[in-house]
């Protein structure tokens, strides 16, 4: 059986996306039982953005009621993209006769002043020091090491060298 309803989290929040032909009263169902399931993925005040083309604007109003009942806020624009830079290989070097010793640049560390909230996502090749709590739905994800200084109620991956 066809997820009728997909959830992907997102720095502003948490996109809601729909199988092609799924019918509207499918859609409500699944919704509602995650939204009643009291997962703490749905986070108070968390905003979600649903594409206004998928259903009619009578069903997407009834969608919004039902987020809103939730305590989510909801949005009908598409959610803003954040570029994401990527590093660009050095250029070839022909190798030389002798072998040179391998020297690693260390990257510096990702301090973040902040507590990160559900939706929102951190990724980076170095380490990551925390200085807040992570919030459930928020992910951190880095090649070295991380350090909550708070309550660490969302996802960690430490140690993921090829994440980014």
């Amino acid at each position: 059986m066809k997820e009728v309803v997909k959830i992907r989290g997102l720095k502003q929040g948490l996109q809601v996306l729909f199988e092609k032909d799924a019918q509207f009263e499918d859609v409500k169902k699944v919704l509602l039982e995650k939204l009643e399931s009291g997962d703490k993925f749905f986070i108070r005040g968390t905003t979600v953005f649903i594409d206004k083309n998928s259903f009619t604007q009578n069903q997407i109003e009834e969608l919004r009621r039902m987020f809103h009942r939730h305590g989510m806020l909801f949005s009908e624009k598409a959610p803003p993209v954040t570029p994401r830079f990527e590093n660009k290989p050095a250029p070839k070097v022909a190798p030389s006769p002798t072998p040179a010793p391998i020297i690693r640049k260390a990257n510096p560390t990702v301090v973040i002043d902040k507590t990160l909230r559900g939706g929102q996502e951190i990724r980076t090749e170095s380490s990551v020091l925390v200085f807040g709590n992570v919030n459930p739905g928020a992910q951190i994800i880095a090649g070295g090491s991380i350090d909550v200084r708070g309550a660490c109620l969302g996802y960690v991956h430490a140690g993921a060298m090829d994440c980014c």
